[in-house]
Formats: structure tokens, sequence, C-alpha cells
């Protein structure tokens, strides 16, 4: 015959692979999630351990009627550590606190309390509505004969003279005209101008670095492994350099056709001479 537990009743409870312990029917706590196919089963608060756990009925006992049976059913520490905690529970429930406060509804507590802080409002109100009599009026004063003079301010020194008012912005505020703008300087106008036309006054006389005459004549190896075809077509070449003569030198080498154009005549009659 199954027994109805009901909350807050003393049990023993026990777990697959432990000894009956004591326990008490409780509230689950919010991550304790009810198990999917068992049926007839209780939350269980384990004291001791303050653990827990989902219980069916058939592994859960009064705990006074197994009492004298299952309390020297273990002799560890912990276990008579939980059988102490249940029977100072039972002596002095209040030491422990609200042991379901978790599963509280926050929600109507808070409605709980306003209401009653509405109730004492109202009452205060109500005894607060009961009017007392106005005091008498104090009797006007008279006014004095003799008219107030205000204080004159004094300067901080004797011959400091007073600062002159600022101007309007009316005043200051004017528009430019032609005349105007034809009198300012120039680098007040656009002090950009003045910046750009400073980097533009550089010296003209620098000195380019010279680049050395080509040595036809002198093959390089990689030029020669790779055995280059000739092609039929012109290649035109735009000035002389460090970079250009060098290219200049593998395309003639190579048996191109190059026509070439320099700044300085001279280093491309150097080369037609050569070749």
């Amino acid at each position: 015959m199954s027994v109805s537990y009901k909350l807050g009743d003393l049990v023993w409870a026990k777990m697959k692979g432990f000894s009956p312990w004591p326990g008490r029917v409780a509230i689950p706590t919010p991550e304790l999630k009810p198990p999917k196919k068992a049926m007839n089963v209780q939350c269980i608060y384990f004291f001791g351990t303050n653990n827990y756990a989902w219980i069916e009925d058939n592994n859960i006992k009064p705990y006074q009627e197994y009492k004298e049976q299952l309390i020297k059913s273990c002799k560890t520490a912990a276990f008579k550590e939980a059988v102490n905690q249940i029977e100072e529970f039972i002596l002095h429930p209040e030491k422990f606190g609200d042991l379901d406060d978790h599963g509280r509804n926050t929600e109507e507590d808070f409605d709980k309390l306003k209401d009653e802080i509405d109730e004492e409002d109202s009452q205060e109100e109500k005894a607060d509505g009961e009017e007392e009599p106005p005091a008498p009026e104090a009797p006007p004063k008279k006014k004095s004969a003799t008219p107030k003079v205000k204080p004159m301010k004094r300067s901080s020194s004797a011959g400091m003279k007073s600062t002159p008012r600022k101007k309007s912005k009316s005043s200051l505020s004017r528009s430019y005209t032609d005349t105007d703008m034809a009198n300012e300087k120039p680098s007040m106008l656009n002090h950009s101008f003045s910046k750009k036309s400073s980097l533009l006054n550089r010296p003209s006389n620098i000195l380019r670095p010279e680049t050395p005459p080509l040595d036809l004549e002198n093959v390089s190896e990689t030029l020669l492994e790779k055995n280059i075809k000739a092609s039929q077509m012109k290649f035109g070449f735009l000035g002389l350099g460090i970079m250009g003569s060098g290219i200049v030198k593998n395309l003639l080498n190579s048996g191109h056709k190059v026509i070439i154009w320099n700044r300085t005549a001279a280093k491309v009659s150097d080369i037609f001479s050569i070749t």
C-alpha cells in the first residue's frame, strides 16, 4: 500500500547505491528538472548534504516509523551528521530558516507587500484628514517712515576706472567687401597657399646620380641559359637610367629591335656606336 506524502514530511529516502538517508519532502529547486518516465516521485531535501533529488515513492519511508530500524544502517560521519540535523530540525525548525524559500513566488510576495503598504498609507491619510484649526494670523508689520537706502558698490581701488562694456555682436559683425579683400594680405586670406608656395621653392640644381656606361659585350649567364628567341616586333623604350639601361642591354643581347629615346642624346649615340 503506497503512502501519500505531502510537503514538509520527514522521511527516509534511498537513492541507488546509497543507504537510506534522512530527508524532507520539499519544493524542487529551479535547476532540478522533473524526470520524464517516473510517475510517482517526490522531491526530497537531504539533511547533511543539503542536496535535492527526485525519489520514487517505493523508496521513501516515514522517518519516525522507521527511525529505530534505519538509524543504524550506516556508520559514516556524514550519516551521523545528517541524523543530528534532522533531530535538531524537529526540536528547533526556526534555526534552519525556510527550506522552501527558493520555491516561493516573488511576484505574489511583492503584491502582498504592496497591498500592506497601501493599507498603511490609506490609514495614515484618514488620520491626516482630520484638519487642525488654522493658527491665528500674525498682525501685519508697520512700515518704517525712513526709506531704505541701497548700498553703493565700491571699487577695489580708488584710481581704477570702470571696465567698458563689451560691444555687441551686431557692431562687430560686418560683411567683407571687395576693397577689404584687396587690402588683406595674401597670407591672411589663404594660409594653404603660403604653405604650398614654400614647397614649390625647391632648388633646381640637384645633382642626379650618374649611370654607368652600357657594356653590351658582357652577356649575363642567366640570359644565355634561357635561350630567348628574338621577336619580329620593335620595342620602344624611354629613358636610359640605371634600370632602363640594363633592360635595353638585355633586349639588344637577345636580338630584339629597340627604339630608344633619352633626355641626353650622348647615351643613345654610345649604344648605336657599340652595336
